[in-house]
């Protein structure tokens, strides 16, 4: 017996070494691997409009085709003063024949950028009209710029250019791929970051569908902001929620609303009611978090809280007991401590009985 137990003490001594005393694992932690980036840039105009930034700028590693990034100054007068950011590029064809250029900007109703191509000789290839909805909210608008004839890029923005703050540029090449008879086509270029809608239709469709048991209709076909609760000075404001009424014919067996949101905080999403029912926050369909669209907000005594500068998808599951036939109310809220967020193609969809629906049914 006593032989037993010393040789199950030496036993635990030799585990014992083996798991804390240096032992090597038998699974090693996964290193950590650089995304290489060789056609793709991220432009910080906010270095670029101070002195000490520009030469942190200029020695940025860029792509091949990139040649200079630059402010041009201009001579107008304070009024109708205008700031140009000049982005020279290189021609080398197969390699930047296309380029997607994301701008994020503070969208100010008197502060639309406009971007513009130009050849050498002054000649105007490429041109946008006034980006932007002048939401007063941080945004992103994504181009795709053929650049054939194309020497150099320009942004122009009213003002001193405060309101421009970066430009993700990226190398496009043309890929195949199937898309159905029946259903729309996906996007015209496939977000880098797994999560943008600006390829997207950004109004709703006119008339309500229906496929497959499912009828899609339009709750509101504008645009509507939702501002913090304590924005408005009456202790009755309630900017910070908004309400859509619709009538039904019968209660479906399950429903859902679908919008965009720009502006949204991750990590605070908007909250639900139906019928004034609570039902929960709604989920966003974030893109991946390397995305430049994230920006960070910092207050005192508090930890960094992030807003996304473009639209994201967004969409709230209804159960059938939320519902019912003839009057009902749809609402959402913004949470407490929230920034400032807009909505747009604001849809709902019932799913109903029809002679295709599979469905399990479970004796007691």
């Amino acid at each position: 017996m006593f032989a037993k137990s010393l040789m199950r003490a030496k036993a635990a001594q030799a585990l014992f070494a083996l798991l804390f005393l240096g032992a090597e694992p038998a699974v090693r932690a996964q290193s950590l691997e650089i995304t290489p980036t060789p056609f793709s840039t991220l432009i910080d105009f906010d270095q670029l409009r101070h002195p000490a930034g520009k030469s942190l700028e200029a020695a940025r590693s860029q792509p091949i085709w990139l040649e200079t990034v630059q402010i041009v100054e201009g001579e107008q007068e304070a009024a109708d003063r205008q700031t140009v950011f000049r982005i020279r590029l290189r021609a080398l064809p197969g390699l930047n024949d296309s380029l997607l250029l994301r701008l994020f900007f503070q969208d100010k109703p008197n502060a639309h950028p406009i971007v513009t191509g130009w050849s050498e000789t002054g000649d105007r290839r490429y041109a946008t009209p006034p980006l932007g909805a002048g939401l007063e909210l941080t945004a992103s608008e994504s181009l795709v710029i053929p650049t054939q004839g194309i020497d150099y890029l320009e942004i122009a923005v009213p003002g001193d250019g405060s309101t421009l703050r970066q430009a993700f540029l990226t190398s496009l090449r043309k890929t195949e791929t199937n898309a159905s008879f029946d259903f729309a086509p996906p996007a015209p270029v496939s977000d880098p970051f797994e999560g943008g809608v600006d390829g997207l239709p950004a109004l709703p469709a006119e008339n309500d569908t229906f496929l497959f048991g499912r009828t899609r209709a339009t709750l509101e076909a504008g645009t509507v902001k939702l501002l913090p609760p304590d924005h408005g000075d009456s202790e009755e404001d309630d900017s910070h929620t908004v309400h859509f009424e619709f009538n039904l014919e019968s209660a479906p067996l399950i429903a859902m609303v679908t919008f965009h949101v720009i502006g949204a905080d991750p990590a605070a999403p908007l909250l639900a009611w139906a019928n004034g029912d609570p039902v929960g926050a709604v989920a966003m369909q974030l893109p991946d978090l390397a995305d430049p669209g994230y920006s960070g907000v910092a207050r005192p005594l508090e930890r960094m809280r992030f807003q996304y500068a473009g639209w994201v998808r967004c969409q709230k599951v209804i159960p059938a007991r939320s519902l019912r036939a003839g009057k009902n109310t749809f609402t959402l809220q913004l949470p407490p401590n929230s920034a400032p967020v807009a909505l747009r193609k604001i849809e709902l969809q019932l799913k109903h009985h029809w002679q295709k629906l599979d469905y399990t049914l479970i004796p007691f």
